[in-house]
């Protein structure tokens, strides 16, 4: 399986749709940074704007751009 089918495939598992997850996964548009941040979260990838982040960097813009998010609620 190429990568961009496998970034394909778990971009749907993280609930995005079919059209954009495709746009994404071959390089025709990329995630805005709350986008990124969420995709981060449910798959691990870092993508966008994000892509070559640290985690501790990421968690600083997350802090920045969804406040109101607490992933420690979610465990």
């Amino acid at each position: 399986m190429s990568d961009q089918a496998t970034v394909y495939k778990t971009l749907l598992k993280s609930g995005l749709s079919k059209s954009y997850a495709s746009q994404i996964s071959s390089g025709a548009r990329q995630p805005g940074f709350k986008k990124a941040i969420q995709i981060f979260r449910t798959t691990g990838l870092k993508l966008g704007p994000i892509q070559n982040s640290t985690s501790k960097e990421i968690a600083s813009v997350a802090r920045v751009v969804s406040p109101h998010h607490n992933p420690e609620e979610a465990a």
